[in-house]
């Protein structure tokens, strides 16, 4: 999954929740984004090319386009 799928997939289902429009959707999703960035750990798990750390971050910011 892109980040640009995966923001589209969180902001959707913070709508669902919040309702559709909802300005507090992609805030939720940007505050969601942010914990998964934050996270203390050392993830081996890649993305592609991009390690977990870098596709969230490209995640966070197809969150601020929508």
């Amino acid at each position: 999954m892109t980040p640009k799928e995966k923001a589209e997939e969180i902001v959707s289902s913070m709508e669902y929740w919040l309702g559709e429009g909802n300005s507090l959707a992609k805030q939720s999703a940007l505050i969601a984004s942010d914990y998964v960035i934050d996270a203390d750990y050392n993830s081996l798990e890649y993305y592609g090319n991009l390690s977990c750390k870098e596709y969230w971050q490209q995640v966070k910011q197809e969150i601020e386009k929508l």
